[in-house]
């Protein structure tokens, strides 16, 4: 197993950096320093991705259970901490909900998802006193002058994987628009504070970035972002509102990537640019969500349309920098978080809705659906297998296309694709102007309105909201029928369904198998938790 642990640190390490090389090494070398379970979870996810290894990861299935299970009582902190190393990269690499819906799987290979690892990283990462980790490191920074020597301490460690821990959670609450779990307080809110003499460091750096994107979204103003209730505030205020937190991305931009800054690591920084494009992705359709709920029937139709098409725009932006990358940084990708194939499928998807929504108002443009083919193909051509995140929503999203573009041939021409410039960050387009009344988002070219009016525009907003959370059953043919439902069983062997307990298990939906899909544990015991079929989104069992 030596080699997949190898494999690991040459084409993995780069996509978790809260992991260093002094963490990892071959497979006997970190056995011998007691870290056994990290090199177990190191080789299991590296399998996926080697040719003629998945009979390892049935092997270490055993080993995977131990990871996800609840620690005992009493351990010591060193077993803590390599656990919750272990755990992160599981979670790192799971499966999103959606996807394992889609895919097959069996008892000898069943699917990590989000939520069956969520409550194991976040109970350890309790249990670990990460919440407290910024006062020890206070504590630290007083009594190191050196910045090395704190950078070597646990606090720092652990503070920085907190920090980590907060971002990756945000991240796919946003993506999936659903409350994060992990909330931020003074801890995070003062991560630059704390870590200012350590911007250099790439892997600080990153964290940090990171967390600071995910601070925009917690503004008193806009921070239950995952509802769709409108606000107490009306039409103008709420523009002016979002208005101020686009230009806070676009600050966020200046701060962390400025035009004269020259990256040391390109392949890492792909992962902080996707995520801010993202976010402004998410930001346009939220405003356009508000703008419908809070409009009335005199409202202008054109500002609707103008809000559908920069966020249209915006979709296409962020599959235009993942189509520019260099061949062998998109190549890097694939082997990145499953999550990143998942943000660039909702722009495209969005595209593609509007593209069906609005064929008079023609704001989709020719070029907007090529870039969606261009993309399509490549997350194709990206997956390792047909259960990939890639080739899943690659060939969702080209069986979505417009028939007249699927019967054409193939664009071969998406890996060596080139821009103009360099896909670094680069600044937004002009995007808003000042009304005299107030200030609203508009799209810096004239569109055409075409024959909707401000009901039916409306109508398109609401339809165009369900695009985001992604769902696969928003893909799906309609004369496909909707995935079962899936319970959790527990104990060596499994229950039947149907029969009760006294503690209520969480539930997911579950794949087209009737096998198992998925495992975890109840954390209110420590038996064994699989994913069986079942008719019911809700159930008990013993």
């Amino acid at each position: 197993m030596s080699h997949l642990c190898r494999f690991f640190i040459a084409n993995l390490l780069i996509h978790i950096p809260i992991l260093t090389e002094q963490d990892v090494g071959d497979y006997e070398t970190m056995v011998k320093a007691k870290k056994r379970l990290l090199a177990c979870a190191m080789v299991y996810v590296a399998a996926r991705y080697v040719p003629g290894c998945k009979t390892i990861q049935t092997m270490l299935l055993a080993d995977i259970l131990t990871i996800i299970k609840p620690l005992p009582h009493g351990c010591d902190e060193e077993t803590r901490w390599t656990n919750l190393q272990a755990l992160a990269v599981l979670y790192n690499w799971a499966v999103p909900l959606d996807l394992a819906s889609r895919t097959d799987s069996d008892r000898s290979n069943p699917v990590l998802q989000y939520d069956a690892l969520r409550a194991p990283i976040e109970t350890v990462a309790r249990q670990c006193s990460l919440h407290r980790a910024a006062e020890d490191l206070a504590t630290s920074l007083e009594q190191h002058h050196n910045d090395l020597d704190v950078h070597q301490t646990i606090a720092f460690r652990k503070y920085l994987f907190w920090l980590w821990l907060f971002g990756v959670v945000h991240l796919r609450s946003l993506w999936a628009r659903s409350p994060p779990s992990i909330q931020p307080d003074s801890s995070i809110r003062s991560c630059r504070r704390l870590l200012q003499n350590h911007f250099h460091d790439d892997q600080v750096r990153r964290i940090l970035s990171q967390v600071e994107l995910c601070l925009i979204w917690t503004h008193p103003t806009h921070r239950e972002w995952w509802c769709s209730l409108p606000s107490e505030n009306d039409l103008e205020s709420t523009l002016a509102v979002l208005k101020d937190m686009d230009e806070a991305l676009e600050s966020w931009r200046r701060t962390w990537f400025p035009p004269d800054q020259t990256r040391s690591n390109k392949s890492q920084s792909h992962t902080i640019d996707f995520q801010y494009c993202f976010s402004r992705l998410c930001v346009s359709a939220y405003v356009t969500k508000l703008h419908q709920l809070l409009a009335s029937a005199r409202t202008s139709p054109l500002v609707t349309l103008s809000l559908i098409t920069k966020t249209i725009e915006r979709a296409s932006q962020f599959s235009r920098l993942f189509l520019g990358l260099r061949p062998l940084s998109k190549s890097v990708v694939r082997f990145g978080p499953e999550d990143t194939f998942a943000m660039l499928t909702l722009g495209c998807h969005y595209v593609l809705c509007a593209h069906r929504l609005l064929a008079d108002a023609d704001i989709v443009k020719p070029g907007h659906l090529s870039i969606v083919r261009s993309m399509a193909e490549l997350m194709v051509e990206l997956g390792i297998d047909s259960k990939h995140s890639g080739r899943v929503y690659g060939e969702s999203l080209l069986g979505s296309l417009p028939p007249q573009l699927q019967a054409t041939q193939p664009n071969t021409s998406y890996w060596h694709a080139s821009p103009s410039q360099p896909p670094e960050l680069q600044s937004p387009e002009v995007e808003r102007t000042v009304s005299a009344s107030s200030k609203v988002w508009t799209c810096s070219q004239p569109v055409n309105a075409g024959p909707p009016g401000s009901r039916q525009l409306f109508e398109v907003a609401a339809a165009l909201d369900q695009v985001w959370p992604f769902s696969a059953v928003s893909m799906r043919d309609k004369h496909t029928p909707l995935p079962r439902t899936a319970l959790w069983t527990s104990g060596e062997t499994g229950t039947q369904a149907g029969q009760q307990s006294q503690q209520p298990m969480a539930v997911a939906p579950s794949a087209t198998g009737p096998d198992v899909i998925g495992l975890g544990f109840d954390y209110d015991g420590s038996a064994p938790l699989i994913y069986a079929p079942g008719d019911e989104s809700i159930s008990y069992t013993t």
